[in-house]
């Protein structure tokens, strides 16, 4: 039952009819359905058959949500601190269903064939945006002045959303982005017309966002995948090839990319004020949601958004929540104790962290800290690993020598960060 409401927890973030239908519009259909997942998860905790908080990023999670009420706490702003949390509530819950509800390979492809239905309905919504001026439900793409030449010249292009979290262009590709590895495994496991169709049309939808973070996000995700799966040259022959390809037919606004081109100097700027916010604020930042309030645009970085909201508390949370699963897919994939038993995990693994990877560079460039879509895909390959006895029994060893290296890679991304400011800005 809980992984039921899991999978129309996640319909609903991702459709989210209760904007674009107006007799369903106020209704919190999605806090609700979070609520009464809790509660199903809960129940399963109580009777033993879910154990929570006994892996690093269960752990990780929870101090991550402390740190967002932490943030306006220590300004002694309650209200911000409850408004906050509540905001996240639905990430938080939803990364404890999707990790701990999916305990079978079945219900994971029953769950990726969830992600690529909502893919699909949004990338048939943005078609028709395209191509009519609007969607079924009412939603318009944006217009955007691109410099295209070297005079300064503009050219307006148009970039299809949708509502929501989605509203920005970028994150719509951000959803394309995560089921195209899907897809890919499904084709070269088994040729067959619907995943080549489905496949075109979300590689269509992300080309109308004209995003080039998701490009860059797509990149990323092919080339993982193409490693993970072949674990040899020919994959890394083959992830180039489709790199090559892709930059080739990529959006327009792919060939004005430079640190002097005008977004991206706002961003350097933008990350500046993020490090004065840091350095005003270090141990617990200026609170979630208030970065707009030093700076007018937001730090299109997540990191960057996090160690400035939340300061450095926050940050050493958010980088151990990626940090576990790309530490355990590395041990089950390339290392050395794990290299040669069977881990008994889904064959769509390899798509999974593909995923992950294309949603890791994709918040190098957004400020997604705050989003599901980067939590579910950190809850997918955990689901899948806990499984198996050999990682579970590792992952509910003791965590702390772990977080002296979350620390120093923590220490590590903001330096990198200030470095970047300083040269480039």
């Amino acid at each position: 039952m809980t992984f039921i409401v899991t999978c129309i927890f996640t319909l609903l973030y991702f459709i989210r009819p209760f904007e674009v239908i107006d007799s369903l519009k106020d209704i919190p259909m999605l806090f609700a359905v979070g609520i009464v997942a809790g509660i199903l998860l809960l129940i399963e905790v109580a009777s033993g058959k879910v154990k929570l908080f006994r892996n690093g990023t269960d752990q990780m999670m929870l101090g991550f949500y402390c740190a967002i009420g932490l943030s306006h706490i220590s300004h002694a702003y309650f209200g911000g601190a409850i408004q906050s949390m509540k905001d996240f509530f639905p990430v938080f819950i939803g990364y404890f269903l999707i990790a701990h509800s999916i305990d079978s390979d079945k219900k994971m492809k029953t769950f990726i064939a969830v992600l690529i239905i909502c893919a699909a309905f949004l990338a048939g919504e943005g078609i028709l945006e395209a191509s009519n001026g609007v969607s079924f439900f009412g939603v318009k793409p944006v217009s955007q002045g691109v410099e295209t030449g070297i005079d300064g010249t503009y050219t307006i292009v148009s970039r299809i959303k949708w509502v929501g979290h989605f509203s920005d262009p970028n994150d719509l590709a951000m959803v394309f982005v995560v089921v195209v590895p899907f897809l890919m495994d499904y084709l070269l496991k088994r040729v067959s017309i619907l995943p080549l169709c489905l496949l075109s049309l979300v590689i269509y939808g992300l080309y109308l966002t004209n995003s080039r973070g998701g490009i860059f996000s797509l990149l990323a995700a092919i080339f993982s995948y193409f490693i993970l799966r072949y674990k040899s040259v020919k994959g890394l022959l083959i992830g180039l090839i489709c790199i090559l390809l892709i930059i080739g037919i990529g959006p327009s606004r792919m060939g004005n990319i430079s640190a002097s081109e005008e977004s991206a100097y706002g961003r350097l700027e933008s990350w500046y004020s993020g490090f004065q916010m840091f350095k005003r604020a270090p141990l617990m930042g200026v609170g979630k949601g208030m970065y707009t309030d030093y700076n007018e645009l937001t730090a299109h970085n997540s990191l960057v958004l996090v160690f400035s909201e939340l300061g450095f508390l926050g940050a050493f949370f958010f980088v151990g929540i990626f940090y576990f699963p790309i530490m355990y897919t590395y041990r089950a994939k390339f290392g050395k104790v794990w290299r040669d038993l069977d881990l008994n995990i889904s064959e769509s693994f390899n798509a999974i962290i593909g995923s992950l990877s294309g949603i890791m560079v994709s918040m190098l460039f957004l400020s997604r800290s705050y989003v599901l879509l980067p939590y579910m895909l950190v809850a997918l390959p955990m689901s899948l690993l806990l499984l198996n006895p050999v990682v579970s029994s590792y992952s509910q060893m003791s965590n702390y020598p772990h977080y002296k290296k979350i620390f120093m890679i923590t220490v590590a991304g903001i330096i990198l960060v200030n470095i970047a400011i300083k040269v480039l800005l």
